[in-house]
């Protein structure tokens, strides 16, 4: 009886425990991935695609991916926000080697869960890489078009003589006045002294004929 007693007593302290790790555990953001597989074998310069599912209870921010202990690249799923969600993250090889994978979310609440950790082996020789050869391009010049020499065309001036030809025609002078003089007879005069004025006024018609 007090056997019985002392393993239902025991009992329930071990499904108190559980209890309380599952609740411990739900409350903290956890990460699982799910390719590649540990132990896996890549070669050197081969990208991974690395799949993984993250679990966070106030929703999922981000998912950081780290190589060897370094943060290689931080992601914000499609689905952001979610407690449940997957991403696919690259990853490029590097030389022959052991590398450890390690995945990692982070809540809307900045706290960062528990790893996900696997470890994976790079083996063989990187290859040379392919030298592609480099195209140059030369331009050719191709003409438009025929040039053309287009005269110019300059003004001159052409000057005309005009010969100015020489008037003969005289000069004809106006005729002579022949209208008698008005001889104004002074009734009250000396007749003698009359006289003498026709005299000079008839001279003075004369004169101007000639």
């Amino acid at each position: 009886m007090k056997k019985t007693r002392k393993f239902l007593v025991l009992l329930s302290v071990v499904l108190f425990g559980l209890s309380a790790c599952a609740t411990a555990d739900e409350s903290v953001p956890g990460a699982w991935i799910d390719y590649p597989r540990a132990g896996d074998v890549f070669s050197p310069g081969e990208t991974v695609n690395i799949l993984s599912h993250v679990f966070a209870q106030d929703g999922v921010s981000e998912v950081v991916l780290s190589i060897n202990g370094e943060a290689y690249r931080r992601d914000v799923p499609v689905n952001a926000g979610q407690d449940f969600v997957s991403i696919e993250q690259a990853w490029v090889t590097g030389e022959a080697g052991i590398y450890s994978i390690q995945v990692q979310v982070y809540d809307r609440q900045g706290q960062v869960g528990n790893p996900a950790l696997i470890s994976v082996e790079v083996r063989g020789e990187a290859s040379a890489p392919v030298e592609v050869p480099t195209v140059v391009e030369t331009a050719t010049l191709v003409p438009t078009g025929v040039p053309t020499n287009t005269p110019t065309l300059v003004p001159t001036a052409t000057f005309t003589l005009v010969p100015v030809i020489p008037s003969d025609t005289p000069t004809i002078p106006p005729p002579a006045d022949t209208t008698p003089p008005i001889i104004t007879v002074d009734t009250l005069g000396d007749p003698t002294e009359v006289h003498s004025r026709i005299e000079k006024n008839r001279f003075a018609g004369l004169r101007a004929c000639h």
